[in-house]
């Protein structure tokens, strides 16, 4: 045989051992990873996470991902640290950077934010024109505080037959979404952003604790102040929620009663960030690593982030633009693509929050 044609056919040898050993290696079973996921993200991640599984993505060029994902509220993972070296998942998706700043644990922030949504305030009609002059002013904490002193509609200038004022927001001693609303009362009272010491004090205390007795049952509002409020008026009034959970839930509060919904001039953002967990005892630790980078790449490709407007979420870097999205739907009653947002909540270090926290449980009483 000559020369050239044993190189050839060592050459065609070789090619095809490559070849089988890819295929070798993209045909063993996929290396699995776990996601822990926050309940506000859960519908995105329902999707995300069954999509992302088809799209057949590899870490080392061989090893297929699997990913499986339970819910769990964030507030539970940093308040109650449930997680240890022996039992964690592979990767977090908290709602806010808040909850993997408290955390104490060894994380590795793979993105910062995959999406965001913004805490909105939502007042059925009747009520917010009370509180703003027919609309001349935007509802926010003073038109909030001033009803919660005040008590009584018939005082404010609304119906006597509407009585007491009956506010929403998720319990702060059990949601993050709950405790940044407190947050976002303490910004207000303050004036400030950076909220470090203004979670306390006369001001805070009174005008906040107003707010919060006012609200006639926490333990019925659960999680989410949106899908309360779409029990009907006689349930709550005014409530302080995510704009996603106002847009899901949309189609059921309109039916009592159309809602007008108001930015607060300081706004919390929950941005979603996405973590892996630093496990050194664990060999495979670097490959679960490489996993959740993978996938947190994938969330952040330009056809993921312009699905977030179908479940009422913003992308990260730009409005969302989607004509048939849930911001449609939400434009005529106050929900804006692009709302200017200028003074973002500096949230206080975590012994501040268990503080707030505790302080809540005693005006709540």
């Amino acid at each position: 045989m000559r020369r050239g044609t044993i190189v050839i056919a060592l050459f065609i040898l070789i090619v095809a051992g490559v070849i089988g050993a890819v295929f070798f290696l993209r045909n063993q079973p996929p290396l699995e990873i776990t996601l822990a996921v926050d309940p506000l993200a859960a519908d995105w991640m329902e999707e995300a996470v069954q999509n992302f599984n088809a799209s057949d993505i590899t870490i080392n060029n061989t090893q297929r991902i699997h990913l499986t994902y339970t819910v769990i509220p964030d507030f539970d993972v940093w308040q109650d640290t449930p997680w240890t070296a022996q039992n964690h998942p592979d990767g977090w998706l908290a709602s806010s950077s808040t909850a993997t700043t408290y955390a104490n644990m060894p994380l590795q922030i793979i993105a910062p934010s995959t999406a965001r949504t913004l805490l909105v305030w939502g007042a059925y009609t009747s009520r917010a024109n009370v509180l703003t002059d027919d609309g001349t002013i935007p509802l926010d904490w003073a038109q909030v505080i001033n009803a919660a002193e005040t008590e009584n509609w018939g005082l404010l200038g609304g119906e006597e037959n509407w009585r007491f004022v009956k506010l929403a927001f998720s319990l702060p001693d059990s949601t993050t979404i709950g405790l940044a609303a407190l947050f976002s009362g303490a910004a207000a009272v303050a004036e400030n952003v950076n909220i470090s010491g203004a979670t306390r004090g006369a001001d805070f205390e009174d005008q906040i604790g107003a707010v919060v007795n006012r609200v006639p049952n926490f333990n019925t509002i659960g999680a989410d102040a949106a899908a309360f409020m779409a029990r009907g008026i006689s349930q709550a009034e005014i409530a302080l929620a995510p704009e996603s959970q106002w847009l899901n839930n949309l189609q059921g509060i309109v039916r009592n009663e159309p809602i007008i919904f108001s930015y607060p001039e300081y706004a919390f953002v929950f941005d979603f960030p996405l973590a892996a967990y630093e496990d050194t005892t664990d060999p495979q630790n670097a490959d679960a690593i490489a996993a959740v980078q993978a996938f947190g790449a994938w969330l952040l490709r330009p056809e993921q982030q312009a699905t977030l407007g179908n479940y009422g979420l913003r992308p990260v870097n730009n409005a969302p633009s989607e004509p048939n999205d849930l911001f449609a739907a939400g434009e005529q009653y106050g929900i804006q693509r692009n709302p200017i947002i200028s003074a973002i909540i500096q949230p206080p270090n975590v012994n501040e929050a268990r503080a707030l926290i505790q302080w809540f449980g005693t005006v709540s009483r």
